[in-house]
């Protein structure tokens, strides 16, 4: 049942809510009362690990979303094997 939720999640970032993770576990066959529980029971206690990690990202690495993509340290926005290329070029990372 995690398999399929998940999936169903990764499959639908746009429509990330309470109600749809609700919907998805039931399709899923999950007991629909001990995920809106474990839900609940969860909430506060992740909050603030996840506004860590956002502040961090945002502060620090300067990430605007996922998923970012760095060569070196350096972003890379053109996400392929030309872009890679393009930026090692652009940077002066050849070895």
């Amino acid at each position: 049942a995690f398999w399929d939720w998940s999936e169903k999640a990764y499959a639908n970032q746009r429509d990330l809510t309470p109600e749809n993770f609700t919907k998805w576990a039931s399709e899923a066959g999950i007991d629909v009362k001990k995920f809106e529980k474990a839900m609940k029971d969860n909430d506060s206690k992740y909050e603030e690990i996840l506004k860590r990690d956002t502040d961090l990202g945002t502060s620090a690495a300067q990430v605007r979303g996922t998923p970012s993509l760095f060569v070196n340290g350096w972003e890379l926005r053109q996400r392929s094997v030309d872009g890679v290329k393009a930026l090692i070029k652009d940077k002066k990372l050849e070895g």
